[in-house]
C-alpha cells in the first residue's frame, strides 16, 4: 500500500461512517424529536472471530442469517450543541455487529445502519458524532449543522424529510417502521443505480394545517434546469399525516438536487413556507464508463499520473471497459482478493466531496476542498475563520498523522475556497 499517487487511505480498522439527520414533532411536546442516522460499511470496522453468543444482536441490516463468527464492537456518541457551545443533548449507542464470514467483513456493499434519538428545542444547532472502533481503539468524528424549525404554530410546522432507500428491505426492528412500512434510512442522501428515483418520509401536522389537502413536492437542479412538480393528497382529520413518497427522476443529471415541500389547500394555495433541503443524484461506474468516458477518466485525476490519464483517454471505445478494469487492478493493494480497497475508498471520497463541497458551477471533487479530501481523507482538525478583521475567510486543515497542513482562502468572497501555496506535497 505504498503507491505514491494516493497515500490517504484510512488505516485498517479506522471507523469511517456516514451521518444524516431529520426532525419530527416530539409526542406531547412542542419540541423536536431529532433523529440521527449513521451508516458504517463492513470494511471500516475491525473484527474478531468467535462463536455467536446467546441473544447477541446480528447483522440484520445486511440480511445476514444468525450464524455469525466475525464480530465488530463499536460505540457512537452524538452531541448536539447550541451556537454558544452549550450542550443541548447527548445520544449514544454501544453495540456489537456480527457477520457470518470473513468475506462479508471485507464486502464494501455490506453495511449496518442505525439511528439515535433525542428531544431538543428548535434552534440553529450543531451535531457532532464520534465513532469509536472498540477493537482497534481508533475514532472518527463528523459534524453537521442542524437547523430546526418550531414544531408548533405558525407556517413552519412540517416534519422530516427522512430520505430512505427505495429498494432496501427493512429489518424487523420497529425503529425503522413508519405507518407499518419498513424504511431503511438513506444516510448518504444519494440515489443512483437501478433506483433512479428519490424516496423520503415526511409528516404533516393537521392541527397546524386544518385546511391542508396536499403536500406539494418540487425537485430542481440548477445545472440543466431539470424540474419535477408533484402533489400528494393528504388524509383529513388526523393528528399526524404521514407521507411516504417515491418518484422517478427522468432526465435529471448527476449532481445536487433541491427538494421543496409545501402544504397546500384545496385551491392550491400555499399554507407554509417551503421546507427546503438537498440530496444527490449519483452515478454508477458502469453507466459512467459506457456513457461518459471523458468524465470517468477525468475523475481519476487525484490518483492517476499524467501518462495513465493520456493512455486512458486514447483508448478505443471497444476496449474502454477492459482498460478501466486493468487500471484499477494495477492499484489494488490486495490483488488476490475480489475487493479493491483503493477503488472503493476513492469513489467513496469522490461521492462525499460531491455532497459536501459542490458549488453552483463545480462538482465537489473538482474544487480545492475536494482535491485535498479525496487525496488525504477527513482532516484530523479544521480551523474555520469566517470573520476576521483585515482577512478574507479562510480554513486550515490539519492531518497530524501525515504531518500535513493545508490553508484555503475564500479570496473572491463567493464561497470558492482556494488552496494556498505552499501546497504541502500536492502538485498543481
Amino acid at each position: 500500500m505504498a503507491q505514491p499517487e494516493f497515500s490517504g487511505l484510512p488505516a485498517p480498522g479506522a471507523p469511517v461512517f456516514d451521518l444524516d439527520w431529520a426532525a419530527f414533532r416530539a409526542p406531547g411536546s412542542d419540541s423536536a424529536l431529532l433523529e440521527v442516522y449513521y451508516r458504517i460499511t463492513n470494511p471500516h470496522l475491525s473484527y474478531v472471530r468467535r462463536p455467536p453468543r446467546p441473544g447477541e444482536a446480528t447483522g440484520a441490516d445486511t440480511g445476514m442469517a444468525k450464524a455469525e463468527n466475525y464480530v465488530a464492537a463499536y460505540e457512537i456518541t452524538a452531541i448536539v450543541s447550541s451556537s454558544d457551545d452549550r450542550q443541548v443533548a447527548t445520544m449514544s449507542a454501544r453495540e456489537n455487529y456480527s457477520l457470518s464470514s470473513f468475506a462479508e467483513t471485507r464486502n464494501p456493499s455490506g453495511f449496518l445502519v442505525n439511528l439515535l434519538q433525542a428531544t431538543v428545542p428548535p434552534a440553529d444547532l450543531d451535531l457532532t458524532a464520534t465513532l469509536t472502533d472498540r477493537i482497534a481503539g481508533s475514532t472518527h468524528t463528523l459534524s453537521r449543522p442542524v437547523d430546526l424549525r418550531p414544531m408548533s404554530g405558525g407556517r413552519w410546522v412540517l416534519g422530516g424529510p427522512e430520505f430512505f432507500d427505495p429498494d432496501a428491505v427493512a429489518p424487523p426492528e420497529p425503529r425503522f417502521h413508519r405507518t407499518g412500512s419498513g424504511l431503511v434510512p438513506n444516510v448518504t442522501r444519494a440515489f443512483s443505480g437501478n433506483t433512479d428515483r428519490v424516496a423520503f418520509y415526511a409528516e404533516v401536522y393537521a392541527d397546524a394545517f386544518p385546511a391542508a389537502r396536499a403536500l406539494r413536492v418540487e425537485v430542481n437542479q440548477r445545472l440543466g434546469h431539470h424540474h419535477l412538480l408533484d402533489t400528494v393528497p393528504l388524509a383529513v382529520g388526523q393528528g399526524v399525516i404521514p407521507v411516504i413518497y417515491r418518484s422517478p427522476l427522468p432526465g435529471f443529471a448527476t449532481g445536487e438536487a433541491r427538494l421543496h415541500l409545501t402544504v397546500v389547500d384545496s385551491l392550491g394555495r400555499e399554507l407554509n413556507e417551503p421546507l427546503e433541503t438537498s440530496f444527490w443524484i449519483d452515478w454508477s461506474m458502469s453507466s459512467l464508463v459506457s456513457d461518459n468516458w471523458e468524465e470517468a477518466v477525468d475523475m481519476l485525476v487525484h490518483i492517476a499520473g499524467a501518462d495513465e490519464l493520456k493512455k486512458l483517454r486514447n483508448t478505443p471505445p471497444d476496449q474502454r471497459e477492459a482498460a478501466f478494469t486493468a487500471f484499477w487492478k494495477s492499484k489494488d493493494p490486495t490483488p488476490e482478493t475480489e475487493e479493491n480497497e483503493w477503488e472503493e475508498e476513492y469513489y467513496r471520497r469522490i461521492r462525499f466531496a460531491d455532497l459536501r463541497f459542490s458549488t453552483p458551477l463545480r462538482r465537489g471533487w473538482k474544487t480545492d476542498f475536494g482535491m485535498v479530501y479525496v487525496r488525504y481523507g477527513e482532516p484530523d482538525e479544521i480551523e474555520r475563520h469566517p470573520f476576521e478583521r483585515g482577512s478574507k475567510p479562510y480554513q486550515i486543515w490539519y492531518y497530524y498523522g501525515q504531518r500535513r497542513r493545508f490553508v484555503f482562502v475564500d479570496a473572491k468572497g463567493n464561497g470558492e475556497y482556494e488552496l494556498q501555496y505552499p501546497y504541502d506535497g500536492i502538485v498543481r
